[in-house]
């Protein structure tokens, strides 16, 4: 779901201005929510501070990375796009470390972001790193790219920060936060950008709106609380895999070698830095077992033989195990 939306927007932006795509889709998305909250039932919230979280994640993650990347596609290709995309688990991480959050930078995730680094630089190409002048437009763009997807990573650790327990009104809000922002702004160029709209764009839009921006986020949320965030970790990897896949299928994409070994060194990084770390208790289980009986051992030889209460204690922890 998530890696198909490299290829709609591909198909769009060749005939409708970047703005106006951005604030069609997310026009589009806020329709089927607002249908969806009054079908079930549900009320939006009349909060000042609450409506203040939407209008920050609608910034965030609506409107600067939808117009980033979208801009970026003009001149890369879907597939491109998603293996770039695919560094929005790693600049998770090291947000998250620089925020202070629980989670520690360490030996180990620290090599997986560098793997990862590694992955970008080789997809970018020596060629356009080293020569700008030259090749600024397309360097651009790829920045553009990695720019939504630091944009995603940010708005995880608000969404995570300022949790709203119900997905869909959080949804709802943000669509309509991100309209508030738009819409005043693309009003203007709305007739001109859609002056060469096609049956497949306009699908493509249509696309985007309800299932990329719309239903998406709803589903993602409701992953995370069904099965956990580690289990929902793994759609990092399904985007860039779908993403080329789409594009090589049904765009006629074409990906060199140099595209494949950056996506494996981006996804071997996050690989390495979702790795859960050992404890130390875990390291040597049968020295640990050893010293668990000798305890016993001890604690029985000082204190004789066990008593019937003893006896009952450990049947009632073997029980609650």
């Amino acid at each position: 779901m998530w890696g198909s939306s490299f290829a709609f927007t591909k198909i769009a932006v060749t005939a409708i201005a970047v703005d106006v795509l951005v604030a069609t889709r997310i026009l589009i998305a806020t329709a089927v929510l607002v249908c969806l909250v009054v079908a079930t039932g549900r009320r939006l919230p009349n909060s000042p501070r609450v409506w203040g979280v939407f209008l920050l994640m609608a910034i965030v993650g609506n409107c600067l990375p939808f117009l980033l990347v979208s801009w970026g596609q003009q001149t890369v290709d879907s597939g491109l796009a998603g293996i770039l995309m695919a560094v929005m688990p790693l600049a998770t991480l090291v947000l998250a470390s620089v925020c202070g959050r629980r989670e520690r930078f360490t030996r180990t995730k620290s090599a997986g972001f560098v793997l990862g680094f590694l992955g970008v630089v080789v997809l970018m190409g020596p060629e356009t790193l080293s020569s700008f002048q030259t090749n600024g437009a397309a360097l651009a763009a790829q920045l553009a790219i990695i720019g939504g997807a630091i944009c995603y990573a940010v708005n995880t650790l608000l969404a995570e920060r300022y949790a709203v327990a119900d997905g869909l009104i959080a949804a709802a809000g943000t669509t309509i936060a991100a309209n508030v922002i738009l819409l005043p702004l693309t009003l203007h160029d709305l007739g001109g950008g859609l002056s060469g709209l096609t049956v497949s764009s306009g699908l493509a839009v249509l696309a985007l709106g309800v299932i990329s921006t719309g239903l998406a986020p709803v589903l993602y949320l409701r992953l995370i609380r069904a099965t956990g965030p580690t289990y929902v970790s793994l759609i990092s990897y399904l985007i860039p895999a779908w993403a080329v896949l789409l594009g090589v299928v049904f765009l006629g994409e074409t990906l060199g070698w140099s595209a494949l070994i950056a996506m494996g060194l981006i996804l071997g990084g996050i690989a390495l830095s979702q790795r859960a770390p050992v404890a130390s208790g875990d390291l040597n289980p049968d020295k640990s077992a050893g010293m668990d009986r000798a305890s016993g051992s001890i604690k029985q030889n000082r204190r004789g033989v066990p008593s019937e209460r003893d006896h009952d204690d450990r049947r009632g922890r073997n029980v609650h195990i």
